[in-house]
Parts: C-alpha cells; structure tokens; sequence
C-alpha cells in the first residue's frame, strides 16, 4: 500500500523516502577495507627522456611523516589502507621503471652507491579520502628531495586528486580513487626524474 505525505504541492510517497534515505546511507559508508591498498598503475607509454646512457635512480628512503598516520579522512572503517599506504606508496615507485630509468628501492640492492648518478628522499605528507554527499575526493601529498654526490639539487612537492561519484561505498571505489590520484603524481615525478638525470 503506497502511503503519502502531504507536500505544499504535491505529495512524496513512503517508498519513494525510503528509497532516499538508503542511498544516503550508502553513500555516507564505505564498506570496510579487508585486504591491504593495492596499487594499479595506469596503461601508459613511458615517456623517458633521450638520454645517451640508463639512468639509474636509487630511492634511499620512503618516509611516512602523515598526521596522524593512523587514519584515512573521512572514512573511519578503512584503517587497512591507511596502515598499508607506505607500502602502496613503494608499489607505485617501482612503477617508475621506463626503458631508461632504472629505479632502485629501499632494501632492494646492496652495492656501492658512491657513485649514484641519481639519489631520492621521498616523503609522505598526505594520503585520504575526503567524503562529501554524493562523491569522494582522494588527496594525496608526496615529496621528493633529488641529490646526487651528496648535494641536494631540489625538493619538488607532487599533489594528485581524485574526484568521483560515490556509487556504492566501496572500498573498491575508494582504491580506485587512490590509484587515480597517485598516477597524475606519477606522471609528473617522471618527468621530474628524467630531468634530474640529463641535467647535472
């Protein structure tokens, strides 16, 4: 039986309130994160600079200086992917690889590194989603500080975002969001990186 309530001009039907009221909720919750943030990387083209020889580019640390660490925005059911996002953060680096750029991780080689062509500092300022009525905006923050012989030659600051319509509440959709917002800041730390390595 379809139930009505009076309006000034016309009348909103009980169903049609309930149908409201739980896309509200949908929307409000993201379903709980049970598995680590994993990262995609985009399908691209690499688009290395043209350098005579390889580059190799050693990434000495990946420090995690997010405050608080601990959460993911809005969102308070996603604490696994807020845990994971240093790890995350070191999937989308080793993305970096192109036919010249060879990206050396943390922990990753054990050779004598006086003579690193390339060396970076990456730091995590930022990483969440930011929740609004019917869409997410994921941010994310990284630092890199270039330096090579011991000399420091810059520390460039790469921003991504991600806004998109919030359907289901996925944590699904939150990921894919992240990954969104952490391939634009990939894309503009390559061409950081190929500049680094041609220009001394």
């Amino acid at each position: 039986k379809r139930i009505c309530v009076p309006g000034m001009y016309s009348c909103m039907c009980r169903s049609t309130i309930s149908i409201a009221l739980t896309m509200v909720l949908v929307v409000g919750c993201a379903t709980p994160a049970t598995q680590p943030l994993r990262f995609v990387a985009e399908t691209r083209s690499d688009g290395s600079a043209d350098t005579s020889k390889d580059c190799m580019v050693y990434v000495r640390s990946i420090d995690d200086v997010r405050n608080p660490p601990s959460t993911f925005g809005s969102y308070s059911n996603l604490d696994l992917f807020a845990q994971t996002v240093p790890s995350w953060v070191r999937s989308a680096l080793a993305s970096l690889d192109g036919p010249k750029r060879k990206v050396v991780l943390p922990q990753s080689d054990s050779g004598d590194t006086t003579a690193d062509p390339l060396v970076m500092f990456v730091r995590i300022h930022k990483a969440y989603v930011e929740r609004l009525a019917s869409s997410r905006t994921a941010h994310i923050v990284l630092s890199s500080s270039y330096e090579r012989h011991g000399k420091v030659l810059a520390t460039e600051f790469y921003r991504g975002s991600d806004t998109s319509v919030s359907w289901t509440g996925s944590a699904d959709e939150v990921e894919h969001a992240m990954n969104s917002a952490m391939n634009s800041i990939l894309s503009a730390m390559r061409i950081g990186i190929d500049h680094y390595c041609v220009n001394p």
